[in-house]
């Protein structure tokens, strides 16, 4: 497991909102690249970063809904 970073930065609730909205335009992009990939191996990394994106997109988005 990988481990935090020690200093976060303070972002506004605006910042916080475009960053959501960001890792949701990656998400979209990626997974037209996965489909779209014929070497396995790229479409492994590809799969394993849209999981690490879904899975900050989840975070961020709870964070702005508490």
């Amino acid at each position: 497991m990988e481990t935090a970073i020690a200093s976060q930065p303070a972002l506004t609730r605006d910042e916080w909102t475009q960053i959501a909205l960001l890792l949701k335009e990656e998400l979209d992009g990626l997974q037209t690249e996965i489909h779209h990939t014929d070497s396995q191996a790229y479409r492994d990394d590809l799969q394993a970063r849209r999981q690490t994106l879904a899975g900050t997109l989840q975070k961020v988005e709870a964070a702005l809904k508490g």
